[in-house]
């Protein structure tokens, strides 16, 4: 997670190109992933990010993606991630555009916190600025989503 000197951003931004097979991922989604960050900003394939979700996840997971982008249909995916021997458990929501490209937000999940109803009204929302193709909106709404999860409080200036 990024902390930014007033609040800790634990969700991060994932983009698929599909038909180049190239992933892009933000400093924190890398790091949930346990990858290298210069790679995820450059690009890797898919195949990188599945082989960090744990084996009894993965394929529930890799499949879900694949139907989504079939249908056009929303992906929302709860998963654990091993890392080194320890697992962690993340959040995954995001659509297709066509077969062309897929983006979505992933965050971490606390022991023992699951969404609450703010958070489940924050990504519906961001989910509806994303069909709406409302990029600003997206974007705040997936930094307010990142500080619903943040164990620091906000300093207003």
């Amino acid at each position: 997670m990024t902390d930014t000197g007033k609040t800790e951003i634990n969700s991060g931004l994932i983009t698929w190109i599909i038909g180049q097979d190239i992933v892009l991922a933000d400093d924190v989604a890398a790091r949930m992933f346990g990858l290298d960050e210069e790679e995820c900003a450059s690009g890797v394939e898919i195949g990188v990010f599945l082989a960090q979700v744990a084996e009894p996840d993965r394929g529930r997971v890799a499949r879900q993606l694949y139907e989504s982008i079939a249908t056009n249909s929303p992906y929302f995916e709860e998963f654990n991630l091993n890392l080194g021997g320890t697992g962690n458990t993340v959040v995954m929501k995001g659509r297709s555009v066509g077969d062309v490209l897929f983006t979505c937000i992933v965050a971490q999940v606390d022991c023992g916190l699951r969404f609450g109803k703010l958070q489940d009204l924050c990504l519906a929302a961001y989910e509806a600025a994303r069909d709406e193709n409302n990029n600003i909106a997206a974007t705040q709404l997936a930094r307010t989503i990142s500080l619903l999860g943040s164990t620091e409080p906000l300093h207003m200036h």
